[in-house]
């Protein structure tokens, strides 16, 4: 476990170097794109200027002077920004936190919050009468329409409306994506051995759901 926590504690002062710039003109969690490493399953690596767009969690990466998605990330064993770094699971780029046994992490997914921008005053503080009549385009809505210039999508950021960003906790296990909530655990282990030990754990540590440092813990239960 002591393994484990160390790992946790180091990420964690590496969480907020991304943007707190984030907007509807500018959808990622960094301010820039930033060199960074994709890590194949293969064993080989490639160098890129990479982001994280934060509609869906996409990898996106510059190429020229445009902006690119990544689709393929089957081959994709974890990818490597700056100091932080991320694992691939169903195309979205899960924020890693600290990695138990083999296959087993404790990530968290980091999205941007446009719909509510839309629920408080409509669209860009127009009223919600009108915002349902405005047809917006794929960049107001924070979405990529694969056809994006850097610097001009750079140099227009401060143009967009403010996107706060939504943190959400989760567990890998393999393949499978569990919610970091007691009753989401529990309902993961199957063996009933194993879930008396979870419940005992979570009671002799006193584990709290809300803390990240308390959720590295239940790591060494999966």
């Amino acid at each position: 476990m002591k393994k484990i926590l160390a790992s946790f504690l180091f990420l964690f002062t590496c969480l907020w170097v991304f943007a707190q710039e984030c907007t509807t003109m500018w959808p990622y969690l960094y301010s820039d794109f930033t060199e960074g490493k994709v890590y194949f399953k293969s064993g080989k690596s490639e160098t890129r200027f990479l982001n994280i767009h934060v509609y869906a969690n996409k990898l996106h990466f510059i190429d020229g002077e445009n902006i690119c998605e990544l689709i393929a990330t089957d081959n994709i064993s974890k990818v490597e920004i700056a100091k932080d770094a991320f694992v691939p699971l169903d195309g979205s780029f899960y924020q890693l936190l600290a990695q138990g046994n083999p296959g087993i992490y404790f990530v968290l997914l980091i999205s941007g919050d446009f719909k509510s921008l839309y629920n408080d005053a409509g669209a860009y503080g127009s009223s919600s009468n009108s915002a349902s009549t405005q047809k917006l385009s794929s960049i107001e809505l924070g979405r990529f329409d694969g056809n994006m210039n850097h610097m001009n999508l750079k140099n227009n950021k401060d143009a967009g409306k403010d996107v706060p960003l939504l943190k959400k906790y989760f567990f890998i296990s393999g393949m499978e994506l569990i919610p970091a909530r007691a009753k989401e655990v529990e309902k993961s282990l199957t063996d009933a051995a194993k879930k008396k030990e979870f419940n005992a754990f979570v009671k002799a540590n006193k584990i709290n759901w809300k803390k990240p440092e308390d959720l590295a813990k239940v790591l060494t239960l999966l």
